[in-house]
Protein backbone atom coordinates (compact mmCIF):
# COMPACT_ATOMS: atom_id res chain seq x y z
CA UNK A 1 0.00 0.00 0.00
CA UNK A 2 1.01 3.42 -0.99
CA UNK A 3 1.84 6.12 1.89
CA UNK A 4 -0.82 8.53 0.11
CA UNK A 5 -4.01 7.51 0.78
CA UNK A 6 -7.02 10.07 -1.03
CA UNK A 7 -10.21 10.48 0.32
CA UNK A 8 -13.47 10.64 -1.23
CA UNK A 9 -12.82 14.46 -1.89
CA UNK A 10 -9.77 13.97 -3.46
CA UNK A 11 -10.85 11.62 -6.03
CA UNK A 12 -13.91 13.61 -6.59
CA UNK A 13 -12.07 16.53 -7.03
CA UNK A 14 -8.95 14.53 -9.50
CA UNK A 15 -12.01 12.64 -11.86
CA UNK A 16 -14.40 16.07 -11.42
CA UNK A 17 -17.16 14.32 -10.31
CA UNK A 18 -19.61 14.22 -7.55
CA UNK A 19 -18.37 12.95 -4.40
CA UNK A 20 -21.65 10.67 -4.52
CA UNK A 21 -20.43 8.80 -7.76
CA UNK A 22 -17.10 8.01 -5.49
CA UNK A 23 -18.89 6.43 -3.02
CA UNK A 24 -21.43 4.71 -5.37
CA UNK A 25 -18.16 3.58 -7.24
CA UNK A 26 -16.35 2.58 -3.86
CA UNK A 27 -19.90 0.20 -2.58
CA UNK A 28 -20.39 -1.73 -5.55
CA UNK A 29 -16.50 -2.60 -5.76
CA UNK A 30 -16.00 -0.91 -9.17
CA UNK A 31 -13.16 1.22 -7.34
CA UNK A 32 -11.19 -0.10 -4.93
CA UNK A 33 -11.03 1.60 -1.42
CA UNK A 34 -10.59 1.06 2.52
CA UNK A 35 -13.27 1.37 4.48
CA UNK A 36 -12.66 2.61 8.05
CA UNK A 37 -14.45 2.25 10.81
CA UNK A 38 -17.06 4.18 11.66
CA UNK A 39 -19.56 5.69 9.94
CA UNK A 40 -17.68 9.30 10.15
CA UNK A 41 -14.46 8.31 9.31
CA UNK A 42 -14.85 7.35 5.38
CA UNK A 43 -12.96 5.85 2.62
CA UNK A 44 -9.14 6.02 1.73
CA UNK A 45 -8.38 5.60 -1.68
CA UNK A 46 -4.98 4.53 -3.15
CA UNK A 47 -3.73 5.92 -6.62
CA UNK A 48 -3.11 3.02 -8.13
CA UNK A 49 -6.54 2.03 -7.35
CA UNK A 50 -7.77 5.18 -9.25
CA UNK A 51 -5.29 4.62 -12.15
CA UNK A 52 -6.38 0.48 -12.45
CA UNK A 53 -10.96 2.61 -11.92
CA UNK A 54 -10.00 4.55 -15.29
CA UNK A 55 -8.38 1.91 -17.41
CA UNK A 56 -10.84 -0.13 -16.84
CA UNK A 57 -13.54 2.73 -17.89
CA UNK A 58 -11.23 3.04 -20.78
CA UNK A 59 -11.13 -0.19 -21.89
CA UNK A 60 -14.94 -0.69 -21.51
CA UNK A 61 -15.46 2.19 -23.45
CA UNK A 62 -13.25 0.32 -26.31
CA UNK A 63 -15.04 -2.48 -26.43
CA UNK A 64 -18.46 -0.56 -26.53
CA UNK A 65 -17.12 1.43 -29.55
Amino acid sequence: MSDTLLTVPDVAAQLKVPEQAVRRWLRTGQLEGIRLGGTKAGWRIEPAAVARFLEQRRQAGKAAA
